[in-house]
C-alpha cells in the first residue's frame, strides 16, 4: 500500500493547526537541516561517488560475462552521529544523474534504492527488505537462494542503478561465518551481474569496515571512506566557523561573548563526541531554541538545554556548565544509578537483604 496521501493529510492537518508563525519557524529550521557541511573526508567521498556513477557510462551492452577490475562499491563507516546518512543523500540521493525520470513508457523511474538493514537479520531477510523496499509482497516462506535472484531481477526491472544499504552492520553484527559469507558472496554476485550495471553504497558502524575487509573478493571491489572523530585541534578550528555559519548565516542570531570563549569549542566537539553530525546537530538545536524564544542571539544557556534534552544528562553533567566538563564519559549521561530494591531496603532497616526465592 502506497501512504503518500496519509502523509499529505496527517503533514497538511498539523500544518493547519499551527499558528501561521509556529508554521513559519518550522520551514525555517527544515531549511536549515537541509543544509549540508562537507568535511574533508567528503572529497574522497565526491571523487569515489563520481567514479561509481561514471562507470555506469561504460557498461558495455551486450556483455554475457561480468569483467572484473572495476570497484562497484563504497562503504562509508564511522559512529552514530558521525553524518555518513546525511553524507550518503548529499552524494548520491541528490546527484543528477540519479533524479527521478520518466522512461520511454511513460513510466517514472527512480534509480535510487535505499533501505535499513533489518535487525536481527539473516541473508535472507536482507534480500527481502530489499524487495519490500521496491514495494513487492514477499511470502515468508521463500527460500534464501530465491529471495536474492527474485531482488536481482526486481532491481533490473526497476532499472535501478543505485543500491543504498544503510545500518549495514546489521547484517553482520549476529552471523555466524557461514552466514557472512553468504551475505558478501549475495552483494557481490548483485554487483557483478553482466547484464545490469548495478552500484552500492554501504553505510554503517564497525565492525561493517573489517566484514568488507575481511572478504578479499568485496574488498577489491570496495572503496572505503572513514567518517573519524573530530580531533581536537582539527574539531576547534572546524567547530568555530559552523558557529557561525549555523547562527549568524542561518539562523540570523549572534553569538554571545562566552560561544567565543577558548573553552566553548572543545566543551561542543566533548559533548557529541567528536561526532561531526552531533556537533551540528547541538548547534542547530540551541539555534532552535533561541528562535523560539524570539531572542537575537544564542549563549551558552541554549546549549545547555539542547545537551540536557538530548542526552538526558543531570544537571550536574551537563558539559556546558559543568566545571570538570572533559571528566564527564558523555555515553553513559542518560543513565542513572539506582540501588537495587533489596539493599536499599535492608539500609532502610526494613528487615534482612533477600535472596532469590524468598519472600519479603
Amino acid at each position: 500500500m502506497k501512504w503518500s496521501q496519509n502523509l499529505t493529510d496527517v503533514v497538511g492537518h498539523v500544518r493547519s493547526m499551527l499558528d501561521p508563525k509556529e508554521r513559519a519557524l518550522a520551514d525555517f529550521l527544515q531549511g536549515m537541516q537541509d543544509r549540508y557541511f562537507g568535511l574533508p573526508h567528503d572529497e574522497l567521498l565526491h571523487l569515489t561517488a563520481r567514479s561509481l556513477l561514471t562507470s555506469v557510462a561504460a557498461h558495455r551492452i551486450g556483455d554475457k560475462v561480468h569483467i572484473p577490475g572495476k570497484r562497484r562499491i563504497i562503504t562509508i563507516v564511522g559512529q552514530s552521529n558521525a553524518g555518513k546518512t546525511r553524507a550518503l543523500i548529499e552524494h548520491f540521493v541528490n546527484a543528477k544523474e540519479l533524479q527521478p525520470y520518466i522512461d520511454e513508457n511513460g513510466i517514472e523511474i527512480n534509480p535510487v534504492l535505499i533501505f535499513d538493514a533489518p535487525s536481527p537479520c539473516t541473508p535472507k531477510l536482507l534480500a527481502i527488505a530489499g524487495l519490500q523496499a521496491l514495494g513487492l509482497n514477499v511470502s515468508p516462506g521463500i527460500a534464501e537462494g530465491e529471495a536474492w535472484e527474485a531482488f536481482r531481477t526486481a532491481l533490473k526491472a526497476h532499472k535501478i542503478m543505485l543500491v543504498c544499504i544503510d545500518e549495514a552492520q546489521h547484517a553482520i553484527n549476529n552471523a555466524n561465518v557461514l552466514e557472512r559469507s553468504k551475505i558478501a558472496d549475495a552483494l557481490k554476485l548483485s554487483v557483478q551481474m553482466p547484464d545490469w550495471p548495478l552500484r552500492l553504497v554501504l553505510a554503517g558502524v564497525p565492525p561493517l569496515d573489517s566484514f568488507v575487509a575481511g572478504h578479499r573478493q568485496l574488498k577489491e571491489r570496495n572503496y572505503p571512506i572513514r567518517f573519524d572523530p573530530l580531533g581536537m585541534a582539527e574539531g576547534i578550528v572546524i567547530i568555530a566557523d559552523k558557529l557561525s555559519k549555523i547562527i549568524r548565516d542561518q539562523g540570523g542570531l549572534e553569538l554571545s561573548p562566552e560561544l567565543l570563549a577558548d573553552d566553548f569549542t572543545p566543551r561542543l566537539n566533548h559533548a557529541a563526541s567528536g561526532e561531526f553530525g552531533g556537533v551540528v546537530q547541538l548547534i542547530r538545536d540551541a539555534t532552535e531554541i533561541s528562535l523560539r524564544e524570539g531572542k537575537d542571539i544564542v549563549t551558552t544557556a541554549d546549549f545547555a538545554v539542547a545537551y540536557e534534552v538530548t542526552s538526558g544528562c543531570r544537571s550536574h553533567e551537563n558539559v556546558f556548565t559543568a566545571s570538570n566538563w572533559s571528566e564527564i564519559d558523555v555515553a553513559t549521561a542518560s543513565l542513572r544509578e539506582l540501588p537495587f530494591l533489596p539493599n536499599a531496603m535492608k539500609k532502610a532497616g526494613r528487615g534482612k537483604e533477600l535472596t532469590y526465592g524468598e519472600r519479603p
